[in-house]
């Protein structure tokens, strides 16, 4: 059993930055969803739909089996990608979803 001692316990802080938190941002269609995601620095797009060809300057990779997404995370692990990219833009999640149903049949 682990030493447990309520007497040396820090108070929790609260990082200024987005870095290792998980966002999910639900809303309508054209909302304005993915132009956000655009706008966060060092961002890739998971693209399960293909619909962000209007977004200049984006890094997308288009993801149409979940074969795709399962060799994108497996790239995602090493340690360049944590060089290269500070967040993961998965678009759309219902698509996403649908592929992961249609592969585990």
């Amino acid at each position: 059993m682990a030493n447990i001692d309520i007497f040396t316990l820090e108070p929790s802080k609260i990082s200024r930055d987005l870095k290792g938190k998980f966002l999910l941002i639900y809303g309508l269609p054209k909302t304005g969803k993915s132009t956000f995601g655009s706008q966060l620095p060092r961002s890739l797009f998971l693209n399960f739909e293909q619909g962000t060809n209007a977004l200049a300057g984006i890094r997308s990779v288009p993801i149409l089996r979940w074969t795709d997404f399962k060799k994108v995370l497996s790239q995602l692990r090493k340690p360049q990608a944590r060089e290269m990219y500070d967040s993961i833009v998965v678009d759309t999640a219902s698509i996403a979803w649908q592929l992961c149903e249609e592969y585990i049949k």
